[in-house]
């Protein structure tokens, strides 16, 4: 997604998820972010239209990556040194993680914006997604 936005937009956007990562080191709550700011993006945009036609015509394995997973990505650097990496086992598992949030906020904010019916409940789908994903879908059983 990023490439087809605006280079300051891009800038705009690096910065605002380098700056969710140092306030807390939750990856998680850095992609929520990212997802509030390109949906406010493209619906305040005047090339709406242009957007929607790009996500309408995107396939499965078109790269909208947001946070690519490899040595020359900054953003990717940027996360893997300032995100609290404790719950993870090794880095590889970070960004297997990576891989799964890019995925779903892609596929959110694609529906977010060519549904446009009811942005809010797909806002509440992505978040909880995102949680079953942060916090595991499983409940635990209580021991006696």
């Amino acid at each position: 997604m990023l490439e087809y936005i605006q280079k300051s937009t891009k800038e705009d956007l690096q910065k605002t998820c380098k700056a969710k990562i140092d306030e807390n080191g939750d990856i998680f709550e850095m992609y929520i972010t990212f997802y509030d700011k390109i949906i406010n993006i493209i619906k305040n945009n005047k090339n709406c239209r242009f957007y929607k036609m790009v996500l309408a015509n995107l396939r499965a394995n078109d790269g909208m990556i947001f946070v690519q997973d490899n040595s020359k990505s900054e953003l990717f650097n940027y996360i893997l040194k300032h995100t609290d990496t404790s719950k993870f086992k090794n880095k590889d598992d970070l960004a297997t993680v990576i891989n799964m949030l890019n995925a779903i906020t892609r596929w959110s904010i694609i529906q977010t914006v060519l549904l446009n019916s009811n942005s809010t409940d797909l806002r509440e789908d992505f978040i909880k997604q995102i949680n079953y994903l942060k916090n595991g879908i499983l409940r635990k059983e209580k021991k006696c």
